[in-house]
């Protein structure tokens, strides 16, 4: 039997007060877990990161191009901690997220096909060149 278990726990939403409440109520869960079968227990938060929407020009952007590139797509929300949500305090920004093998993501098996880069890439490309022209 271990004398200790260390773990991670991530939430994410595009709504901070979800966010907020489902740290409080992780909180408590793991509080009244521990104290009900005689359990020490340290939270130490590592981060948090607020959701930033991406701007609705750049998705605009993204949604022209891939219409004109024949690319299927679908806009998504994202409540993930990437890049974009700290570009997002520079400058206008968005996420174009390609699709991982199997659906395998942030994993050491993730894996993306190389026709599905090189169609992101084209979208990236087509969609700056779009914004400049603006």
């Amino acid at each position: 039997i271990p004398g200790e278990a260390v773990f991670t726990l991530i939430g994410r939403d595009t709504d901070l007060a979800v966010m907020k409440a489902i740290a409080a109520a992780s909180r408590q869960h793991l509080e009244d877990v521990a104290s009900a079968v005689g359990l020490g227990l340290a939270i130490d938060e590592q981060s948090w990161l607020d959701p930033k929407p991406c701007d609705p020009t750049i998705v605009a952007a993204f949604r022209r191009q891939a219409e004109k590139l024949g690319l299927g797509y679908r806009l998504m929300p994202s409540g993930a901690g990437h890049d974009t949500q700290f570009m997002a305090e520079l400058t206008r920004a968005g996420l174009i997220f390609v699709p991982s093998i199997g659906g395998i993501s942030h994993a050491p098996e993730e894996e993306t096909a190389w026709p599905d880069i090189e169609a992101g890439c084209n979208l990236l490309l087509h969609t700056m060149i779009d914004v400049a022209n603006g």
